[in-house]
């Protein structure tokens, strides 16, 4: 199949269509699987739980508003160790007190876990500052 052919059969298809599509080689058939009108929460929850996609495709999962809707998606990417450190994926309260509680910590890689410490010191450094400062 041409490249054209698998971007509308990602469009057109069904779910084991996407399925296979979004493991696809080709960045421009991946990102139509993801703009596909017919792709449900839980295919969503599914890709962002897979480990062989590549570091962009979780990014554009993370970075999209409605797919960060879903609690479900935003736990399967915190806790897929291929995700980017950097990607947009904006947790609410809650859900970073539950990815802080030690019994998660396991779950997760080493680099994910470091520089998490790091980043929550940084954090609890600059609020002791601002609160030294008034």
């Amino acid at each position: 199949m041409t490249v054209a052919q698998r971007v509308q059969f990602a469009m057109k298809g069904g779910s084991e269509a996407r399925r296979t599509l979004i493991r696809d080689n080709n960045k421009v058939v991946q990102r139509a699987v993801l703009q596909s009108p017919r792709l449900t929460d839980q295919e969503v929850e599914a890709f962002a739980a897979m480990s062989s996609l590549t570091d962009e495709i979780l990014r554009l999962i993370a970075g999209n508003r409605n797919f960060r809707k879903n609690y479900t998606v935003v736990r399967n990417l915190i806790n897929n160790p291929r995700r980017p450190l950097t990607s947009p994926c904006t947790c609410s309260h809650a859900q970073r007190r539950r990815s802080q509680a030690p019994h998660h910590q396991q779950e997760r890689s080493e680099t994910l876990r470091t520089t998490a410490s790091k980043l929550s010191a940084r954090a609890l450094i600059s609020k002791d500052k601002a609160f030294c400062i008034r």
